[in-house]
């Protein structure tokens, strides 16, 4: 399979955050930038990310399913298992950085035994 060639827009954005950058955080430019639908409360209010604009409950909601499913690929598929949960943890990240939730969901993720069945 071909890899695509990446713009001059991406290439940017790659060395500007070279560990990646939490999906909570991505603003509709980013969206953009990287050619993906953006989710529909960016549309509506692109000034905003979506982990400014997600409830108490969506974030709470978020972060039991992204508990669930990381606990099955764990098992299942190491390698998409370890991705994601880097992604996770950039996003707890940011959502503290707002304000959005405390430090014990980092704490808590931190911990890989809260993974194990």
């Amino acid at each position: 399979m071909k890899k695509k060639k990446l713009t001059k827009e991406q290439k940017s954005w790659q060395r500007l955050y070279p560990k990646g950058k939490a999906c909570l955080s991505w603003n509709l430019t980013d969206y953009q930038i990287w050619k993906i639908t953006p989710p529909e409360c960016l549309l509506k209010n692109p000034y905003l990310t979506e982990g400014q604009q997600m409830s108490d409950g969506e974030i709470e909601d978020w972060f039991i399913n992204s508990i669930k499913t990381l606990k099955i690929l764990k098992e299942q598929e190491p390698e998409i298992f370890q991705r994601l949960y880097q992604g996770l943890i950039l996003d707890i990240e940011y959502l503290i950085s707002i304000k959005r939730v405390p430090s014990e969901y980092l704490n808590f993720v931190l911990d890989k035994k809260n993974f194990e069945f």
